[in-house]
C-alpha cells in the first residue's frame, strides 16, 4: 500500500480501481481502502492524475456480481472520477463555513466553541494542536498536568472529538511488548496513555524512544537471542498526570501545560455538567464535531510539506533570547504549534504545489505565531522554571502569607514550613486568607508536596538542607514581591517592528508609500483596506 510500484505507470494513460458502489463516499470506506486512497494521494501528480477510481451501481459491489448479472444497463450508469472529485469534494462541502470566518482565524473559531462547552482555551488549543500533528512528519508530545479532578482527562476526551477516531491509540497501562505486538499501525498517530503515574522503567524506556526518534524501538532478549523490535512512526504521545513531573528522561522531551484549579474554572465546570445533565446533546462527548474532522481529513489528503515564512523565520533567529539548552527542543515544538496552526487555517494561507516532487506546500505566516506564542510562553515558562504554574500560586501565596508572621503549628518562630504547617496556618486563617488572597480552598498532603517540589524546581522555595527527604520537606518562600512570568519569545508588534526595520534597511527608505507587494507577505493588508495602510502599519 505504502510502496505503489509506478515502473509500469508510463505505458499507461489511466490506472483504474474499482474502490466503491453506490457511492458510499470516502470517510465509509473499510479501513484498507482508506488507507489505498490515503497513499494515493501522496503519489507525484504525474501519478496521482492517472488514477481514477470506478464507482459502481448499487447493488453490483464488484465486477463479477455486474457481469453475472446480465444487466446491460447498469454498465452506463457506472461512474469514473478522480482521486479529488472522490475525496475532496465532499470534505471541502461539509468545511465551507470555514471559509467564510469573519476574522479568517479557524483557531479562535475552535476556541469560541470549548470556550462555550466550559473547557480552557489554551488547554484546549493545546491538546488540538497535539492531535492534528498527526498530518506532519514530526507528531508533537505533550502533558496535561493538575491536580485530581481537576478536569485534565476530560479536556482530551473532548478535544479529541475533533479529529478523526482512528487516529489516537489510546492505552491506560501496558507492558512494552505489548506495543510492539499490536496489530494495529502507528504511524502518524498520537498514542494517548490517560493518566501517567509509576511505571515500569522497561517500559520508560520505550517511551523514551517514542519521544526522541517518533517511533518504538526496544533490544530485548527471547530465546536467549538479542531480539531488536521497531514499530515504525512518526507517532506522537499525549497523556495526563497529577505528578509535577514525569519520568525525568522524559519530562523534558514533551510540552507541558498545567490546569489551573481556581475557582472561575470550577464554576466554568460546575455549570456544564449541569447543563450536560439538563440536556445531554450538549456535550462534546455525545457529538462528534463533523467539520473539524472533515477539515483534518482534508489536510491529510493534502499531505501538506508546511514551511515558515523567510522573513518570520529571520526574525525569530534575532527576537527569541536562548538562556537554556532545552530551548532547542522548545523552539522546534513552537514551530510545530505553528505548522498546526497554518493547515488548520490552510485556506487563508499562501500554498503552492512543488513542480519537482509535486508535493503541496503550505506557508505559515505571522497570524500563525499570532495563535500560539502565548501558550508557547507559558509552556516554556513552566519548564525552565521562571514561572509559578497556576495551579500552585494559592500554595506560594499562603508561605509568602505565613512568612512574614514567622509561623508555624506549635507557635514557635521557625523560617522553614512543613505541609504540617500549611494546613494549620490554612486552618486558623481561613477567613482572612479569603478576604485579603481570595483563597477559599487549599490542596491535600499530596497536591501540597506536588507543588513544593514545582516551586523548588522554579527557585521561588528555598529547602531547609537538615531536612532533605522527600516526606520530611521544610521550605521558605525566597524574597520575591510578586509572580514572575517570563516572556521567552517576543511578541507580535516586536516581530513586526523588526520585520519592518528590515524592510527599510534593505532600500526601502519608505515603505509606507511603496506598492503592497513590496511588503512582507505576512503585512498585506485586505485590498480594501489599502488605502489606510499608512494607519494600520506602524513603521
Amino acid at each position: 500500500i505504502h510502496n505503489w510500484d509506478t515502473s509500469i505507470w508510463e505505458n499507461y494513460s489511466d490506472i483504474r480501481i474499482a474502490i466503491d458502489y453506490g457511492f458510499k463516499g470516502y470517510e465509509s470506506l473499510d479501513s484498507g481502502a482508506l488507507k489505498l486512497i490515503d497513499s494515493a494521494n501522496k503519489l507525484p501528480e504525474e501519478h496521482k492524475e492517472k488514477i481514477k477510481l470506478w464507482i459502481l451501481p448499487k447493488p453490483y459491489k464488484d465486477f463479477s456480481e455486474l457481469v453475472a448479472s446480465t444487466d446491460k444497463g447498469a454498465v452506463h450508469d457506472i461512474q469514473l472520477l478522480t482521486l479529488a472529485q472522490y475525496v475532496e469534494q465532499p470534505l471541502l462541502a461539509q468545511i465551507e463555513a470555514l471559509y467564510d470566518i469573519e476574522d479568517k482565524n479557524v483557531i479562535n473559531h475552535f476556541r469560541s466553541i470549548v470556550s462555550e462547552l466550559g473547557l480552557i482555551e489554551d488547554i484546549s488549543q493545546v491538546i488540538l494542536h497535539v492531535l492534528e500533528s498527526t498530518n506532519s512528519d514530526d507528531p508533537l508530545a505533550c502533558v496535561v498536568k493538575g491536580t485530581s479532578g481537576s478536569g485534565k482527562n476530560h479536556h482530551v476526551e473532548n478535544i479529541l472529538k475533533f479529529v478523526p477516531a482512528d487516529r489516537v491509540i489510546k492505552f491506560t497501562n501496558a507492558s512494552p511488548m505489548a506495543l510492539f505486538y499490536d496489530d494495529e499501525s502507528y504511524q502518524n498517530k498520537i498514542l494517548y496513555k490517560a493518566e501517567a503515574g509509576w511505571e515500569d522503567p522497561a517500559y520508560m524506556k520505550v517511551e523514551r524512544s517514542l519521544l526522541s526518534e517518533k517511533k518504538l524501538k526496544l533490544i530485548t532478549v527471547k530465546d536467549q537471542e538479542s531480539l531488536k523490535l521497531e514499530k515504525e512512526g512518526p507517532t506522537g504521545f499525549l497523556t495526563t498526570t497529577t505528578n509535577a513531573k514525569l519520568y525525568h528522561d522524559n519530562e523534558t522531551r514533551v510540552m507541558s501545560i498545567t490546569i489551573p484549579n481556581d475557582q472561575n474554572y470550577l464554576n466554568r465546570v460546575k455549570k456544564q455538567q449541569l447543563v450536560g445533565a439538563i440536556n445531554p446533546n450538549t456535550s462534546l462527548i455525545v457529538n462528534e464535531n463533523k467539520e473539524f474532522i472533515a477539515l483534518h481529513k482534508y489536510n491529510q489528503m493534502q499531505n501538506w510539506n508546511v514551511v515558515l515564512e523567510e522573513e518570520l523565520a529571520y526574525a525569530l533567529v534575532e527576537l527569541v533570547q536562548m538562556t537554556d539548552s532545552e530551548q532547542n527542543r522548545d523552539l522546534a515544538q513552537l514551530i510545530g504549534l505553528m505548522k498546526s496552526s497554518a493547515r488548520l487555517n490552510y485556506m487563508y494561507r499562501n500554498s503552492w504545489t512543488d513542480k519537482d516532487t509535486g508535493r503541496n506546500i503550505l506557508m505559515a505566516d505571522i497570524e500563525d505565531y499570532k495563535n500560539v506564542h502565548t501558550i508557547a510562553n507559558q509552556m516554556v515558562s513552566e519548564s525552565l522554571g521562571v514561572s509559578i504554574p497556576s495551579t500552585s500560586k494559592n500554595t506560594y501565596n499562603v508561605l509568602k502569607a505565613m512568612n512574614e508572621t514567622s509561623y508555624n503549628h506549635i507557635g514557635h518562630e521557625v523560617t522553614y514550613y512543613s505541609v504540617n504547617d500549611i494546613l494549620e496556618y490554612f486552618e486558623k486563617n481561613k477567613q482572612k486568607l479569603k478576604q485579603e488572597l481570595g483563597i477559599e480552598k487549599l490542596k491535600g498532603k499530596t497536591g501540597l508536596n506536588d507543588d513544593i517540589k514545582k516551586l523548588l524546581k522554579a527557585e521561588f522555595l528555598e529547602q531547609n538542607p537538615m531536612y532533605n527527604q522527600q516526606h520530611r520537606l521544610r521550605v521558605k518562600p525566597f524574597d520575591r514581591t510578586e509572580i514572575v512570568y517570563k516572556r521567552i519569545y517576543p511578541t507580535v508588534v516586536e516581530i513586526e517592528e523588526y520585520l519592518n526595520i528590515q524592510s527599510i534597511q534593505n532600500g526601502n527608505d519608505n515603505p509606507s508609500s511603496n506598492n503592497e507587494s513590496d511588503l512582507p507577505l505576512e503585512l498585506y493588508p485586505p485590498d480594501e483596506e489599502a488605502d489606510n495602510l499608512d494607519n494600520d502599519i506602524q513603521y
